[in-house]
């Protein structure tokens, strides 16, 4: 008998695929179409993130760039708090324009008004604007926080109003202790106030470091009694000085660098005829060679002012051939002439430790900025002086932290209810409230010694959850002033429960 044996060519078999086969190709195919769709929405979200991350830039930018650009060009300010009421634009002075927030359809809009209507500059989920002056009430500050589609942003920013400026003019603050939220500016052009413009002529000023600069101002026109100043958003080099009486400018420069200078003169009308001058003042210093020496600019002191508090600097630091900063030396002085006719050294070092001895001084900071060359056996190169761009002023008994006093929780306890955190907001010297920060706890004891704080409740007002039954809560709040000491003392609530509902 003869057998015959069967050979399965699997290259030229056309039986099919076996249910099995097709099973597991179809799996693999879902699987690779899942792998494929994700990636996908990975990447949308993506984009779509980085979209809205632009969007939120982009806004806020013209936020900055709109209220910027009418705070410089104002010729009066008013701060006003959250009762002030906002005209309608038909009882709307001519020169006024309006900027505060506004809720509408969900969103909390910030608004322009003045006589022509109403306009967004932008719409947001969550907002919080605050404006604040500096001590001396010529800077206007304003605070812009909140979330857009996702986004959380913050933008903070100072403006010096060159109108007011020139005319010696305040920020006025009707808000008094309250917070300002909402701005009135006025925009009549600046010739309209003074009667007749005096001339004002003189050149640029050039000296070297401990030599002798000297020059003058001229006027002309008014009634012929001038009075010369030097504008508060910019100043002299240390150790010179401007007679108030006849222009002259004159002294020992302590500093070196470019120093744009903005003079204001008046004379002695009712109203004063007024004019300006806007200088260069280059002080050059003969024992540094530019080809080789580091450069410090933007010099700026940060910290709280009160005894205590730990004042840093923040600089620029420039080497030409690109040398990292080495051991820079740090000089603090005191005085009470916002000029530093009369500052005395009282601190070395990259920090300084405020004392009471500060109290109604003005502090200084001079810096010489070293290099550390990389190359060995070569000595390290220091820099010119040069100061901070404005000194810092340290209040009389120094400047106190806020407080938040009767802090309180009410609503109705009851999962589902969105209940309120509440208290009073105290500076003794008027700083206005910044951006204050909140807190919920919840615990199983009246007196909160177990309490935990409650993940994500950041705000003001929180609403009740099913995990809240049988709890008590608390409000705690972190007072924040927008200038002067910023951090004040953490206040907590009684309970506020047990939530049973």
């Amino acid at each position: 008998m003869k057998t015959k044996c069967l050979k399965f060519d699997r290259f030229n078999n056309n039986r099919g695929f076996t249910l099995i086969e097709l099973i597991v190709v179809f799996a693999l195919s879902g699987i690779i179409a899942s792998v494929a769709i994700s990636m996908n929405q990975f990447s949308n979200k993506t984009v779509n993130k980085g979209e809205s991350k632009y969007s939120v830039q982009s806004d806020v930018n013209l936020v900055s760039e709109t209220i910027t650009n009418n705070v410089r060009l104002a010729s009066g300010i008013e701060l006003l708090d959250s009762a002030a009421v906002i005209p309608d634009p038909a009882d709307i002075a001519n020169d006024d324009l309006y900027v505060f927030s506004e809720d509408a359809s969900g969103k909390q809009s910030i608004i322009l008004r003045d006589k022509s209507g109403s306009s967004t500059l932008v719409a947001l989920d969550a907002l919080n604007m605050v404006f604040g002056a500096d001590v001396t009430d010529k800077s206007l500050y304003f605070h812009i926080s909140g979330n857009y589609n996702g986004e959380d942003f913050e933008l903070e920013s100072e403006i010096v109003p060159q109108n007011m400026l020139v005319r010696n003019q305040t920020i006025v603050n009707s808000a008094g202790v309250n917070t300002p939220v909402k701005l009135r500016i006025r925009r009549d052009p600046i010739e309209s106030v003074a009667s007749t413009a005096l001339t004002v002529t003189g050149t640029d000023f050039t000296g070297e470091l401990g030599g002798t600069v000297t020059g003058d101002l001229n006027a002309a026109g008014g009634n012929g009694t001038y009075v010369f100043s030097v504008n508060a958003s910019t100043r002299l080099p240390y150790g010179t000085t401007l007679n108030p009486s006849n222009g002259h400018f004159e002294g020992s420069p302590l500093e070196a660098g470019i120093f744009s200078v903005s003079f204001s003169v008046a004379d002695t009308s009712v109203p004063p005829n007024k004019g300006s001058y806007f200088s260069s003042v280059t002080i050059t210093d003969p024992g540094v060679d530019p080809a080789l020496a580091p450069v410090a600019q933007n010099v700026v002191i940060l910290g709280e002012l009160a005894p205590g508090e730990v004042l840093t600097p923040s600089y620029n630091f420039t080497d030409p051939n690109g040398e990292p900063e080495g051991a820079t030396v740090f000089t603090w002085y005191r005085g009470t002439d916002v000029n530093g006719s009369d500052m005395t050294e009282i601190s070395n070092g990259a920090t300084y430790t405020l004392t009471a001895a500060d109290n109604n001084n003005y502090i200084f900071l001079k810096l010489v900025p070293v290099n550390a060359p990389v190359e060995a056996g070569v000595d390290p190169t220091a820099g010119s002086p040069v100061f901070s761009v404005q000194p810092v002023f340290m209040p009389p008994g120094g400047n106190e932290a806020p407080r938040a006093n009767n802090v309180d929780i009410s609503g109705i306890k009851k999962v589902g209810n969105t209940i309120t955190g509440s208290y009073t907001y105290s500076d003794t010297e008027g700083d206005v409230q910044g951006i204050s920060f909140f807190k919920w706890y919840r615990g199983t004891k009246s007196n909160g010694s177990d309490m935990v704080e409650i993940a994500g409740a950041t705000a003001s007002q929180y609403v009740l959850q099913a995990s809240d039954k049988g709890f008590y809560l608390f409000f705690e709040v972190k007072p924040v002033a927008l200038t002067g000491t910023k951090n004040g003392e953490t206040s907590l609530s009684l309970n506020f429960g047990k939530i049973q509902q």
